[in-house]
């Protein structure tokens, strides 16, 4: 696998993975968090930010729990020319 390819998987279940978890949030708490089309626009910038926080979080447990790099990224492997986070 390439790193792009590496690279690109591990930011897709980490992203994927902080959906299911709003979801579920807003399932149990019964919260609707249909948006419509100009709403995603306006909150694209929050998303993006909410993403950035919790991917450097994984990385940051990652780092730390190296096996919870599997849970967190679907891969143990860092991409090349990554430093390692935390260090």
């Amino acid at each position: 696998m390439n790193d792009v390819n590496l690279a690109t998987k591990r930011t897709a279940i980490n992203v994927g993975g902080l959906a299911a978890f709003i979801g579920l949030v807003a399932k149990l708490f019964g919260v609707d968090i249909t948006v419509s089309a100009d709403q995603l626009v306006a909150l694209s910038p929050l998303i993006a930010a909410v993403v950035a926080v919790s991917y450097r979080v994984s990385r940051l447990l990652a780092s730390k729990f190296p096996k919870s790099g599997w849970v967190l990224f679907g891969s143990g492997q860092e991409p090349a020319g990554f430093k390692k986070t935390g260090t």
